[in-house]
Parts: structure tokens; C-alpha cells; sequence
């Protein structure tokens, strides 16, 4: 959880800067209800509403959230890695069956770090009225999934962010489906 705040820091910073350099009166207060709005995203109860596979070697996904905020609901979207830990045979079938596949074969122990900056691989955070780029970091681990699942959404898991010590850049999960 501390890495999601780290990243909504550095998203608030970012953001604060550029409308403090092209200050103006319709952007002076720009990167405040930024941040204000990202800390909402953290802080409000959080409901997924579905996870898409971007990419299946290493696994990387988007998952699609609503904050629960006390006067309106925040949807947002927010991509990254998927760890090995508790990565089972079930999960990997709904993450094939979620793109329209029958099999799917788990590769474990795949060794990635992420690309530089500018290579079009960068992860995403987006909400309804902001859009970063945010570390590729593990935001999925220990998923258990019923053997009929056909999204990882209907999957069993700690809330995002939450990796374990055993998750390092040797620990990605890929997959093969067919």
C-alpha cells in the first residue's frame, strides 16, 4: 500500500509543478484537485469492477476500480504486474478465458525489469479527468481463483499493491494460452 502512495506523491508533485509553471488563473489550482482526487482513489473503499490481460508474458493487467466517495462514485484504472506467488492453474485459465482461450499454460519464474522510460511499455493510471504514467510494479499476488472463473476479477486475492517479500523481478508469471 505505501508503493500507491508513493505514486500518487510523485503523480501529486508532477502535477502541482506544471501548474505552478504555466501559472495562469485557469491553472493555478490545477495540480491541487489532482491531488485531492488521486488521494480519494486510496483512500475511499475501493470495488473492482473487472480486470483486462494486457499482455500475458510477463503478465501485466488493467484493472478497473470505482472509489466509493462520499458524495459520487470515481472510476479509475490502473495497470501493472502480476507476481507468481500464489499464482495457480485456475488463475491462469481465467486469464486466458478472459481473452477468449479454453488452455492455458502457466510459465513461472520469468525474469523482467521494467524498459526505459518512452519504450510505449510504461503502465497507466487513469481517471476520469487525469492520465499517468506510473511505475510497472506487481499490483496482483496470491490469487485464488474457483476452477469456473472466466476473468481474474472473479478471483480471491489481497487488495492490490499488497506483494509479498517474495515478489521480486524473478518472480513474474507468464502465460500461454491456446
Amino acid at each position: 500500500m505505501q508503493n500507491i502512495f508513493f505514486i500518487i506523491l510523485i503523480v501529486c508533485v508532477s502535477a502541482t509543478a506544471n501548474s505552478l509553471y504555466q501559472f495562469n488563473d485557469q491553472t493555478r489550482d490545477v495540480g491541487l484537485a489532482v491531488c485531492e482526487n488521486l488521494y480519494g482513489l486510496m483512500a475511499y473503499p475501493r470495488i473492482i469492477q473487472n480486470i483486462t490481460v494486457l499482455r500475458t508474458s510477463p503478465l501485466r493487467i488493467r484493472v478497473y476500480l470505482v472509489a466509493q466517495g462520499p458524495s459520487r462514485a470515481i472510476p479509475f484504472s490502473v495497470e501493472g504486474m502480476v507476481c507468481q506467488v500464489g499464482f495457480d492453474q485456475n488463475a491462469a485459465n481465467a486469464a486466458c478465458r478472459s481473452q477468449n482461450f479454453n488452455n492455458a499454460v502457466l510459465v513461472s519464474n520469468i525474469d523482467w525489469q521494467e524498459p526505459p522510460g518512452g519504450s510505449g511499455q510504461e503502465c497507466i493510471m487513469n481517471t476520469d479527468s487525469y492520465k499517468s504514467v506510473i511505475p510497472c510494479e506487481y499490483i496482483m499476488s496470491q490469487i485464488n481463483c474457483p476452477e469456473s472463473a472466466v476473468n481474474l476479477a472473479d478471483c480471491r486475492f489481497p487488495p492490490l499493491f499488497s506483494q509479498t517479500s517474495s515478489c521480486n523481478r524473478h518472480t513474474h508469471v507468464g502465460l500461454i494460452c491456446t
